[in-house]
This record gives structure tokens, C-alpha cells and sequence, in this order.
């Protein structure tokens, strides 16, 4: 079951402590995400922060 089947846009704006978005155990829960819009955020790392050995392959399908 996903946390947000229904997430079409995601923007993240002044953020600029933020370190990553999504843990990377949510790369296949954003089934309708279509827009992610970042600005702002200085000391982003990684939209999906991996740990350990996950895999750091990340595709979403929708985004355009």
C-alpha cells in the first residue's frame, strides 16, 4: 500500500537544510507523481536517500 497513490506534484521550496526528500523505500509508492519542482533547497543531497546497499536505481514512470 502506498503513503501517496494520489501525489501528482510535489514542490519543496527554501528547504535549504533539507538533506533528501524521500527515503528511497518509497521509490515504487508514487505511482502519480508527474512534477517535482526543487528550488531552494542548498544543501540537498539526493531526491531519494539510499542507506547501506539499497538499490540506487530509481524510476518514476510518470515524471515528466
Amino acid at each position: 500500500m502506498s503513503n501517496f497513490p494520489e501525489l501528482k506534484t510535489l514542490v519543496v521550496v527554501k528547504c535549504n537544510k533539507l538533506k533528501s526528500v524521500f527515503p528511497i523505500s518509497m521509490k515504487k509508492e508514487l505511482p502519480e507523481l508527474k512534477v517535482m519542482f526543487i528550488r531552494d533547497a542548498n544543501e540537498l543531497e539526493e531526491i531519494f536517500k539510499s542507506v547501506g546497499d539499497d538499490d540506487h536505481k530509481v524510476e518514476i514512470p510518470n515524471l515528466k
